[in-house]
């Protein structure tokens, strides 16, 4: 059973993956549940996230798969966009006027911060991996519980991270494979 995000005591959030190799993943706060994200199907950019409230759809768009919409899964409305750039970072706008800015915080790094638009900061968010699984961890800033997108930017943090990564993966592969033939 899910818990709502109103539940949150503490400042870290932990993602994590139950099973090794299947798209899947929990957000955690000690014992308790708060959210999942899931891939539809293999090779595929489509993902849907839950909590106790809400649910949406995740999926890239374009060629270079820079934009990334956000469907309500109830209504079919979107309620979200994220337009990135070269570095993985972006600006979010939602339905509601509510903007942020998504940022890596290196090139090399599999760190990003969350922002409200030309504001203070909402969260920190680490991506990598656990004995041979993802993890990530969410340290959230003093007043990011009092923003009512939180849940949806959480799950949509863990979606860009997890794309960036199939993204490495994939241009890793790239080049080996390159390689091999040369």
């Amino acid at each position: 059973m899910l818990r709502d995000f109103d539940f949150i005591t503490g400042d870290r959030l932990i993602w994590q993956q139950p099973k090794f190799g299947v798209d899947y993943f929990q957000l955690r706060v000690g014992s308790e549940h708060l959210a999942e994200i899931s891939w539809t199907e293999w090779f595929s950019d489509r993902a849907t996230a839950r909590t106790s409230k809400a649910g949406w759809i995740f999926d890239r768009l374009g060629f270079f798969r820079r934009s990334i919409q956000v469907i309500e899964d109830a209504t079919g409305v979107e309620v979200a966009r994220i337009e990135l750039n070269w570095w993985e970072s972006g600006q979010i706008s939602c339905a509601s006027g509510a903007e942020f800015a998504w940022q890596k915080t290196g090139f090399w790094g599999d760190t990003w911060v969350l922002s409200r638009k030309n504001g203070p900061k909402l969260f920190e968010f680490w991506f990598g991996m656990h004995w041979f699984k993802r993890a990530g961890e969410v340290v959230l800033a003093s007043g990011a519980r009092l923003v009512p997108e939180l849940p949806l930017l959480v799950c949509l943090g863990w979606y860009l991270a997890t794309c960036d990564a199939q993204d490495a993966s994939g241009a890793i592969a790239a080049g080996g494979s390159v390689a091999a033939v040369i």
